[in-house]
Formats: C-alpha cells, structure tokens, sequence
C-alpha cells in the first residue's frame, strides 16, 4: 500500500486532541488510531509491538537485517494528535490531481488556498494535491507522518532492505504541548531518532541529561567539536524533574556547510 493510501485512512479517524481535559490521552478518541496503528504493525511483522494501555502510546521494532547489528538503532516518530485549534472530526479528503500551481479552490465555506500565501505550492506543480474540503482540518500533521513511517516498515520488511535496528513509535497529544510526557525513552532504545513531522528536516535535537552530554552527541554527529556557527541555544525543561534534559538546535544551512545529511 502507498503512503497517500494510508494516509486517507488514517485522516478519516477522530483523533483531535483536547487540550483542556487534564488526562492522557486528552481525548479517547485518540485510542482508536492507537489500536488500529497497533493492529496493522502486527499484520505488517513489526516485532515487539505493544499498545500502552495507560497512555496510548503504540511501540515497536524492527530488528536489524544480517551484517547491520553493530549499526546504531534508530527511531521514527509521529503523533496520532490533530489540533484542537480547528474541527478535525468527519474530514473529508479531496484528491486534486494534476495541480496547475495555482490557487486551490475547496468546495465547502468559501475557502481557498492561496498561491501566493504558500510559496512552495508553486514546486508542486504536476503533482497530486491532497486538501480537506474546507469544513475541517486535513490532519496531515501529522498523520502524513504516521503513513510515512507505516509504509517504510512495510519496505522494509517485504523487500528484505539492509537495515540497522528500528525503533517505531506512535503517540497522542503532541498538539496541545503533552506528547512526550510518559514517553521512556530508555524503553524506546533508539540511539538515534528522527520525528517525521512537517516539511523539510530543518534542525536536529540532540537530547541528554547535561550540556556536555549534547556536545559529544553534536560532536559525533557532525565530526566537529566546536560550536554551530549559526543558532545555538541550550535549553532546559523541568517536566520530568529532577532529570534536566538539553538540546542544541541549529539551522539547515548549516549543515550544509559541514556536510551533515539534511532533506530538501
């Protein structure tokens, strides 16, 4: 099955998040995608797949193909979670094939999408469009992501791709600020983890539990030891106290400069 398959699928389940309800899941309407996304990984061969019953957070692994278990295991994440800021229940997604590059006219309240407020539509010229119909939100932030990392497992695994150890996971309420609260990120067992969230890859978060532990991952991953040349900040988050987590962000086109892999 294609990602866009998938995607129509998963944009026509209620997941909204509620950011005023106090509880994990905000929503239970969250747990229906969990236990679908659940359902399918098994179907799909993912091993270790496991639905926390606490906090809807759906887990699992696909261990490394011969020759490639020294590689470092790495992670996929997406959210289940659409924002609660617009309707995100009965969407409707509406194919526009062949997109002229212009303006995208949706059938319902008037609402047009407009070239000129969206750039980079004009690099989509020819391709297929996928709106909802102006009623609601599409939800492909970030269900696009949750279909991405689901027909990469499927890759994978039936076309017998070399591959370190991968790490996937799926969780709710990344919308409302919340998602990565009972995320044990030992469990996870990713060395390293990508969240496939939005556009273009246009920062790295390098995660640890003091400064000099993100500059040695910094320095690993980058083959310099000096700081970026460009945005540099050091932050800390008293969420899970007393463990203080720090993370270094800095922008794409430094990256380009020192050759570190980056999406376009």
């Amino acid at each position: 099955m294609r990602a866009y398959e998938r995607f129509l699928t998963y944009a026509k389940v209620y997941t909204q998040s509620d950011e005023s309800s106090g509880v994990t899941p905000s929503s239970a309407c969250q747990w229906d995608l969990a236990r679908l996304l659940e359902q399918e990984l098994k179907e799909l061969g993912v091993s270790d797949v496991k639905l926390d019953e606490q906090w809807c957070i759906v887990t699992g692994r696909i261990p490394a193909t011969s020759g490639c278990e020294n590689a470092p295991a790495l992670g996929l994440l997406a959210h289940m979670d659409t924002a609660p800021a617009f309707s995100g229940k009965d969407v409707n997604p509406i194919l526009h094939p062949d997109y002229d590059g212009g303006d995208v006219v949706l059938p319902h309240e008037g609402r047009v999408i407009r070239a000129a407020d969206f750039p980079f539509l004009a690099d989509l010229k020819g391709k297929t469009l996928i709106t909802a119909d102006g009623t609601t939100l599409l939800g492909a932030d970030d269900k696009a992501g949750v279909a991405e990392i689901m027909t990469l497992c499927e890759q994978v695994l039936t076309e017998d791709l070399p591959h370190g150890e991968l790490c996937i996971a799926f969780t709710p309420d990344e919308e409302i600020g919340e998602g990565p609260n009972h995320f044990d990120v030992p469990a996870f067992g990713a060395k390293y983890a990508y969240t496939c969230d939005g556009g273009d890859l246009d920062y790295y978060l390098l995660l640890g539990d003091s400064p000099a532990q993100v500059v040695r991952a910094y320095a690993r991953l980058t083959g310099f030891t000096a700081m970026p040349p460009l945005k540099t900040s050091i932050h800390s988050t008293s969420r899970t106290p007393p463990k203080r987590l720090y993370f270094r962000e800095y922008r794409r086109f430094s990256r380009r400069a020192i050759s570190v892999p980056y999406s376009r």
